[in-house]
């Protein structure tokens, strides 16, 4: 959590899964993140078939909505796996993906630095991140556009043991009156709601400039990553660029950044 959302919030609350506006084409993570500023990836992507954490016949691998992930880790794990670790989430996804990496230190889920960049990869109206290396992991951070500034915050923290309820995403944020986002994601409120469970909406924030990682930065580290000295974060980089293709994505100029520019 950051320390913008540290000072900002204080209990909790009960929240959960949302109805999402059909038809958008980009989404923002939560807490520091990011927003789109048109685009996703083609509406016939499929798995790769030579991808062994592919989803079941049936299950979107195209997920664009915080509960079709939620669906799509719960298969990964039905097929009889004893855990679904993020890097196997993250190969999971159907390319191409739009992607871009920042090296964003005031955040929920920050960077370990520019070799260690937090990657947004999106699908459709749904955005979830991830990082290589540093305290946040372990945690795919995810957001559901519901305007071109406004997106519906949660969060999953790997690996999976067992399946996900829909609330949990949510249940991890919660706060008094909204989420642990609302600190610096502002003008949060509750959204609409589905089946009697609830989750809020907040402001997007984009990346200042100067946090932008080229994406040939990311290539140059994931082949340049020794499994044997780092398995864990060479994984995570083998799940984001060794899976299919990836598409670069620009935020919206529309969504103020942390620092208010």
């Amino acid at each position: 959590m950051s320390s913008c959302s540290r000072r900002a919030i204080a209990a909790a609350s009960v929240l959960g899964r949302v109805s999402v506006l059909a038809g958008l084409a980009a989404g923002a993570p939560a807490c520091g993140a990011a927003s789109i500023a048109a685009g996703s990836p083609d509406a016939g992507a499929t798995p790769d078939p030579t991808n062994a954490c592919a989803p079941s016949r049936g299950i979107n691998a195209s997920p664009s909505a915080i509960g079709d992930a939620v669906a799509l880790m719960n298969d990964l794990l039905a097929q009889g796996r004893t855990e679904v670790t993020l890097p196997c989430f993250v190969e999971s996804l159907a390319r191409p993906l739009g992607a871009t990496a920042v090296n964003s230190r005031f955040s929920a889920q920050p960077a370990a630095g520019p070799r260690s960049p937090r990657v947004f990869l999106f699908s459709g109206p749904l955005v979830v991140s991830v990082v290589p290396a540093g305290p946040s992991a372990d945690l795919l951070e995810l957001a559901e556009y519901v305007s071109p500034v406004r997106s519906i915050k949660a969060e999953i923290a790997f690996p999976r043991l067992a399946p996900t309820s829909p609330t949990a995403p949510y249940d991890r944020i919660a706060a008094a009156g909204g989420t642990v986002c609302g600190g610096c994601h502002r003008n949060e409120e509750a959204a609409d709601t589905v089946d009697g469970i609830h989750a809020f909406v907040s402001n997007v924030l984009r990346p200042v400039a100067a946090d932008e990682v080229p994406w040939s930065s990311v290539e140059a580290e994931a082949a340049a990553c020794d499994p044997a000295a780092e398995p864990a974060r060479c994984a995570l980089f083998n799940a984001v660029v060794g899976h299919g293709p990836l598409e670069p994505r620009a935020f919206s100029a529309d969504a103020a950044t942390i620092d208010g520019t």
